[in-house]
């Protein structure tokens, strides 16, 4: 018959378990440090360093330029830009139009008119106007034989009659002629002289005083 062998006692079985146990980690322990050192192990809270790619891997080409794409939703620039407006007002100027109902002036065709003379008694003698429509030129002078006074006004013109009565009681009457660059006035008296006289010119008239 064969001999039985009595079991082990619960004691020893867990020594021989932990023994076991402790051998296992000791083994797991020595293959851990073989494949990883202490010294290349990393922090746990660290991140992890990346180790270089083995050269001639894809991963050793530099990074290609990041392009970033236009948005898909980018508007184009706007074509329907509006034109500057056509009805910028001028600058304004400090010249104001004539006004709608302004009469423009009579263009004088010609040479100035000359106008019949006028008198008007003044206190005990008279006054005798000769007036024209623009500038002109006068000159005087008198002649014995009968005695005249005679009035060349140079540069006018004359449509009236060939002679005038005045109103003046010394004056008989006013006769007009046309000289080659003037129009002629010739005063006829009364009496037998020509009687005292003061004369003032202007551009456009000539006033005669009969005191």
């Amino acid at each position: 018959m064969a001999a039985f062998t009595k079991p082990p006692s619960s004691r020893t079985r867990m020594l021989i378990f932990v023994g076991f146990v402790i051998l296992v980690a000791v083994l797991t322990f020595l293959t851990l440090m073989w494949l990883k050192p202490f010294d290349e192990v990393a922090d746990p809270g660290a991140p992890a360093a990346k180790r270089p790619p083995p050269a001639g891997s894809a991963a050793s080409k530099p990074p290609a330029a990041e392009v970033t794409p236009p948005a898909a939703d980018a508007k184009p620039p706007a074509t329907d830009a509006k034109p500057p407006a056509a009805d910028v007002e001028p600058p304004a100027t400090d010249t104001e139009p004539p006004a709608a109902d302004a009469k423009p002036l009579a263009a004088t065709a010609g040479p100035p008119m000359l106008e019949q003379p006028t008198f008007v008694q003044a206190g005990s003698g008279w006054r005798m106007v000769v007036r024209a429509s623009g500038p002109v030129a006068f000159k005087s002078f008198t002649l014995k034989a009968p005695p005249r006074l005679v009035i060349d006004v140079k540069g006018a013109s004359w449509n009236g009659p060939g002679q005038v009565t005045a109103p003046a009681p010394f004056v008989s009457r006013i006769r007009f002629g046309r000289q080659p660059d003037a129009i002629r006035l010739v005063l006829d008296f009364t009496s037998g002289q020509i009687p005292k006289h003061a004369m003032t010119t202007g551009d456009d008239q000539m006033t005669i005083r009969f005191p």
